[in-house]
């Protein structure tokens, strides 16, 4: 594959329009992405690097190509962004999840969320880039039964040390795998594969620290204004989605500038 083509399908898997994200008035169970989809966000960037294989290879194959897709688009990042227009900004900074000593970038997201699903190999790459004066939240969203369930997992294998291999796995097997997970078993069997303990994850995933977490996720989700998903607020103050950027290219280059914006103040302070 020549460098010049190369280029042209990395771009090409960045400009994927944007224009809708999980609600949380959807009352639906999930938001499950089509296998379809999936399929032509991805096909011309590996259909060159990979044979013909099975659609969860192909996914993971686009978080291999996402990370040079990623970096490409902010190395053309034309700074140009108007807050209203391409982004929110908060009357006042919001609570923050850290100590602030960094500048905090936090996801609002769900597994069961196919707009998720789609965002998050672009997602997973631009998080691995995020400069050392950076660091990067996820917080998984409740907005119904199953969405809340996930999220319980989440916390749960989260405290028992999951590999983060599990993060991109559960997408793979809701939205790719068509899996259910029905029952809090079902979810504990899943995790086992990723080092989990599944009596220890039973135990865990109605524990009072997770109805904490959850509580907490609730308020936050209100301080915010979180009303979809996918959703990123960097540093309490400002409100990035894919529906405004328009697609991910955009988006994330949004966000590369609000953050060299936190920056500049942080150093001014």
């Amino acid at each position: 594959m020549t460098v010049k083509l190369k280029t042209s399908l990395l771009s090409l898997s960045l400009v994927c329009l944007f224009t809708t994200a999980c609600s949380a008035e959807d009352t639906s169970a999930s938001e499950i992405a089509k296998p379809e989809a999936v399929e032509q966000m991805v096909e011309k960037a590996v259909e060159q690097v990979l044979p013909e294989d099975s659609v969860d290879k192909r996914y993971k194959a686009l978080f291999d190509t996402s990370k040079e897709a990623i970096s490409l688009s902010l190395q053309d990042n034309p700074d140009n962004f108007v807050a209203g227009t391409h982004y929110d900004v908060f009357e006042s900074r919001k609570p923050l999840l850290g100590d602030g000593e960094k500048i905090e970038l936090v996801e609002f997201f769900s597994y069961g969320c196919g707009h998720c699903f789609n965002a998050e190999p672009y997602m997973h790459a631009y998080a691995g880039q995020v400069a050392d004066d950076v660091v990067f939240r996820r917080v998984p969203v409740s907005f119904n039964p199953f969405f809340e369930k996930l999220a319980r997992g989440y916390y749960a294998a989260e405290a028992l040390g999951a590999s983060e291999d599990s993060h991109i796995a559960i997408f793979d097997a809701i939205h790719i795998k068509r899996k259910q997970f029905q029952s809090v078993s079902d979810i504990a069997d899943f995790y086992a594969q990723y080092g989990v303990d599944k009596e220890q994850f039973i135990k865990a995933f109605d524990s009072f620290s997770i109805n904490a977490q959850l509580e907490r996720d609730k308020k936050l989700s209100q301080a915010y204004q979180i009303t979809g998903v996918p959703t990123v607020i960097v540093n309490g103050a400002y409100k990035t989605g894919g529906v405004k950027a328009g697609n991910y290219s955009t988006w994330f280059q949004i966000l590369d500038s609000i953050t060299k914006l936190e920056r500049e103040k942080k150093a001014a302070e």
